[in-house]
């Protein structure tokens, strides 16, 4: 029997690449909640049925490689950046450095220090927790 599928069709989740399906349901959601979409509204501006993105939020079905980097493109983020788990807030974090791009040298100094500071910050009340 022929394979009639396109490698496009190929499931981004499975357990043989184990990539995690609720990360990617929790993924989504997180995203389009800082993007202030309903499901259906993602779905119906990536062109999808009507019920796409709530069957991967509902665990019925993953998005295939194709879709999944329209899924990228429509957050404005790289797929690394949708799979890595360190980054809270991508969408905020890729305007943070779009806008840090276009700074001259002494002031990503300055915005660096002031990083510098509130990390040094968060990490003294995080030791005092302890």
């Amino acid at each position: 029997m022929t394979d009639n599928k396109n490698k496009e069709d190929e499931m981004i989740v499975d357990e043989k690449h184990g990539i995690d399906a609720d990360f990617i349901k929790r993924r989504i959601t997180e995203l389009r909640k800082q993007k202030c979409v309903s499901e259906y509204q993602m779905g119906r501006d990536l062109g999808f049925s009507r019920s796409y993105i709530q069957n991967i939020i509902g665990g019925v079905s993953m998005p295939s490689w194709d879709k999944f980097f329209k899924i990228c493109d429509y957050f404005e983020i790289h797929p690394s950046e949708f799979l890595d788990n360190r980054q809270e807030n991508p969408i905020e974090i890729k305007q943070m450095l779009d806008k840090m791009i276009v700074l001259d040298s002494d002031s990503r100094k300055i915005v660096l220090a002031l990083l510098d500071k509130i990390n040094g910050v968060q990490d003294k009340g995080s030791n005092e927790q302890d």
